[in-house]
């Protein structure tokens, strides 16, 4: 399935764009900074990226209907380097049928939805990283 496009505004205010950013693995994940278990994966979140960041992967994190002072709070006190969106009224989780959080969507370099996490995860396990290993490889 191909991934919904979207443009969601970061700390800065800069636009991204989800479809500008294909031939990338674009790692998306739905969270918000009262949630227990989003703060759990946020280290091994940022240990995948910075493993994977100089071979294609790009990582998302949507946060979901707060403001802009709290996420930015929130990544400098743990040390995130990757990018922090702002879905302020929460359109692209509903877009995107986000349940519960965290939500975390792998999309392939040609814009597909390849797979999805609904849960904490070990971002950093040898699991994780050799899946993906696997992602990053292929074209």
């Amino acid at each position: 399935m191909e991934a919904p496009d979207f443009t969601l505004p970061d700390l800065n205010g800069r636009k991204v764009r989800l479809k500008d950013l294909r031939g990338n693995v674009i790692f998306v994940n739905f969270w918000a900074t009262w949630c227990p278990p989003c703060r759990r994966e946020m280290p091994s979140m940022e240990k995948l990226y910075n493993l994977y960041k100089d071979r294609g992967l790009v990582m998302l994190a949507v946060d979901i209907r707060e403001r802009p002072e709290r996420v930015k709070d929130f990544f400098q006190q743990l040390n995130l380097t990757f990018t922090p969106l702002l879905d302020r009224d929460g359109a692209v989780a509903s877009l995107y049928r986000v349940r519960g959080i965290p939500t975390t969507y792998l999309i392939d370099r040609l814009g597909r939805v390849a797979a999805e996490a609904v849960g904490s995860r070990d971002w950093a396990s040898k699991e994780a990283k050799g899946y993906m290993e696997k992602f990053i490889a292929s074209p």
